[in-house]
């Protein structure tokens, strides 16, 4: 959506109501990724968990229509939820070596 507009869910569908007074459906399980990059675009939480449940992806941008935010689903990406699984399993020590390991880098860069 590049225009600004009003994005709610009807009957399982997103409505989409632009500033222009023009209205458009799509089902939000055809939707595989939504960009958001108008400044004046609301849409509702009803609306973003229909397209998460859906496995679209939500990408909002800046006012320089640059991506700043990805949402996207836990449930329905199997390996962002193996990685977070391994994440959590990651023991204290390691986590430790590897946090000074960066400092060190960062330090050696301001030397």
């Amino acid at each position: 959506m590049s225009s600004a507009a009003y994005i709610r869910v009807e009957k399982g569908q997103l409505l989409l109501e632009t500033s222009e007074g023009s209205t458009g459906r799509v089902p939000c399980e055809d939707i595989g990724v939504l960009l958001l990059e108008h400044p004046q675009i609301t849409i509702t939480r009803a609306a973003l968990t229909q397209c998460i449940k859906s496995n679209a992806i939500v990408l909002l941008c800046d006012e320089r229509h640059m991506p700043i935010v990805v949402l996207q689903p836990f449930y329905g990406n199997t390996l962002h939820a193996k990685v977070l699984r391994q994440q959590i399993a990651v023991s204290d020590v390691v986590k430790k070596t590897d946090l000074e390991a960066d400092s060190s880098k960062q330090n050696s860069w301001t030397a």
